[in-house]
């Protein structure tokens, strides 16, 4: 099967940001897989904390960032579970989703398909979701893959990175406002 030109243009975007196409291909589709189950199955209220945002989001990210995959696919959604507070994982994956809708060409095709398929809280066959966008079986499996690679970008050469990145600039001015000396001291 020849490589259509959007999967082309993909590639291109991989090597510009030194990613790893399909080790980045397979951990999207991992987390993908369970996403639906990590956020529709905890029924507990997550409660921003800048304490946790601070340690447990590092370590979420880091995992994230790093990880190799893991074979057995409870291992992973048991991990993915215990390090992401509900909301940081949706976060990420929002963000992710922005960039997609926002892709120059077929992106809001794409957009659709991993919203489809992923993450709705009900799962929807490939075959209910062809008919959603109009789409051949051919046609559609080979938008599925791009748009799969596309979330990888999204996620590992964007989001999770700018994430970091905000975690830095966190950190620091939290260093810093630590370091005050405290000015309403009582005499």
């Amino acid at each position: 099967m020849a490589i259509s030109k959007s999967r082309k243009e993909i590639e291109v975007l991989y090597g510009k940001l030194g990613l790893d196409i399909n080790g980045i291909w397979h951990k999207t589709k991992a987390l993908l897989s369970t996403y639906r189950k990590v956020v529709w199955s905890l029924d507990y209220i997550v409660v921003e904390n800048i304490e946790t945002y601070g340690k447990r989001l590092d370590k979420a990210l880091s995992f994230l960032y790093d990880f190799a995959l893991i074979e057995q696919k409870k291992d992973f959604e048991d991990k993915v579970t215990y390090l992401f507070e509900t909301k940081w994982l949706i976060d990420i994956i929002d963000k992710s989703l922005i960039r997609i809708k926002n892709y120059p060409e077929q992106g809001e095709l794409y957009f659709n398909i991993i919203h489809n398929i992923y993450l709705k809280e009900k799962k929807i066959f490939d075959v209910d979701c062809m008919a959603l966008v109009n789409m051949e079986k051919t046609m559609y499996y080979q938008r599925k893959k791009e748009a799969i690679y596309l979330m990888g970008i999204a996620l590992w050469g964007y989001a999770i990175p700018d994430l970091k990145q905000e975690m830095e600039v966190y950190r620091k001015e939290s260093k810093k406002e630590q370091q005050k000396p405290n000015l309403w001291v009582d005499y």
